[in-house]
Parts: structure tokens; C-alpha cells; sequence
């Protein structure tokens, strides 16, 4: 059930607190292949979360700044979990974005009219 990425200085730190059901995205996204950590979290998701070792999370995504790729694969994570919020289970997304950056706006925006499940939006 453990998930710890280390932070590099183009992809952010991952990190799972089993006692709180956090899983936590957290600092830089500049890689031009982010998959390297966006696909360790949907194995890890699928592997405890749809197979109901996990009946509730809370994503904070605390991204400083994330460039398109990043962004595209963070959607992927979404879907994933997205699916198990249909399924009934307990799902939360807490975003920190810059108040005044226009495109993470956007991305916000986005993100609010493809899922259904609650985002809480929070400023940095």
C-alpha cells in the first residue's frame, strides 16, 4: 500500500500517508515525459484503490508549476480515479493553484467540466 516518490528537479514528489488516505502531488512537473512517475501512480492506484484496499482518498495536488505534458498525464491520474468515484468510493481533490496565472485558470476550469467528482480549489 506504500507510495513514495522522491521529488527530481523535473517531476514531483508522490507520496501516500496510509493513515490519512492523502495521497499527495507535490512541487515541480517540467518533464517532457512525465509518465515516469504518472504511471507508478495509476499502477499503484489500481492495484489498492480499485481492489478495495482503499475506500477513500484525498489527492492534493500542490504543483508550482506543471507544463503540458504534465498536465495531460495528471488527467490520466483523474480518469483513473474518477472511475472509482463512480463506483461509490470516497473521493476528494483538493488543487492549490496561483491566483493570478490565466492558464492554470484554464486548466482548473477544465478539469471542473470533465469530472464529476468534488474539487476543492485552493490558492497557494
Amino acid at each position: 500500500m506504500e507510495l513514495r516518490i522522491e521529488q527530481t528537479s523535473s517531476t514531483p514528489s508522490v507520496y501516500f500517508n496510509k493513515e490519512t488516505n492523502i495521497l499527495l502531488i507535490e512541487g515541480r512537473s517540467i518533464s517532457e515525459n512525465p509518465t515516469e512517475y504518472t504511471e507508478e501512480i495509476s499502477k499503484w492506484l489500481k492495484e489498492n484503490i480499485s481492489t478495495s484496499k482503499i475506500d477513500e482518498l484525498i489527492l492534493i495536488v500542490k504543483l508550482e508549476y506543471y507544463n503540458s505534458s504534465s498536465f495531460n498525464n495528471i488527467l490520466k491520474i483523474l480518469n483513473d480515479i474518477e472511475k472509482e468515484y463512480k463506483k461509490g468510493k470516497k473521493i476528494k481533490i483538493m488543487w492549490y493553484t496561483h491566483k493570478d496565472d490565466e492558464i492554470e485558470k484554464e486548466d482548473i476550469e477544465e478539469i471542473k467540466s470533465q469530472f464529476k467528482m468534488p474539487i476543492e480549489i485552493l490558492y497557494f
